[in-house]
């Protein structure tokens, strides 16, 4: 099974946790990026992956042209595929690709999940 979406362009790391009495939170940001994303692979009717093994490719189309770590922006979208049932655990993934797109207005991601039968 392979299914692509596209959701908006995730907070990066560094907006996503907050600490607060000195534990790490999921900050306002990143609350509503997952519920953003929630919304959007409900109203898709994005099917669930079980527990398959995965491949997950990501293209990061940023909003403008300012340098980023791409690596920090996996994070947000990996928790959001699985608080929406997409997956059970983010721990599926044996193979993650992160490519760096043409920027956009406004930002997005998109994003390619297929089952893998053999991992190494």
């Amino acid at each position: 099974m392979i299914v692509t979406l596209t959701l908006p362009q995730p907070p990066s790391i560094n907006g996503y946790w907050r600490t607060f009495q000195n534990r790490q939170i999921l900050s306002a940001r990143g609350r509503e990026y997952r519920e953003t994303a929630l919304w959007t692979i409900k109203s898709k009717k994005i099917p669930s992956f079980g527990d398959k093994r995965l491949k997950l490719s990501m293209v990061l189309c940023p909003r403008d042209k300012r340098k980023c770590d791409l690596d920090n922006y996996c994070k947000a979208v990996l928790d959001a595929l699985q608080k929406a049932g997409v997956y059970e655990d983010d721990w599926q993934i044996d193979r993650l690709e992160m490519i760096r797109g043409e920027p956009i207005k406004d930002g997005a991601i998109h994003i390619t999940i297929e089952t893998i039968e053999n991992t190494p």
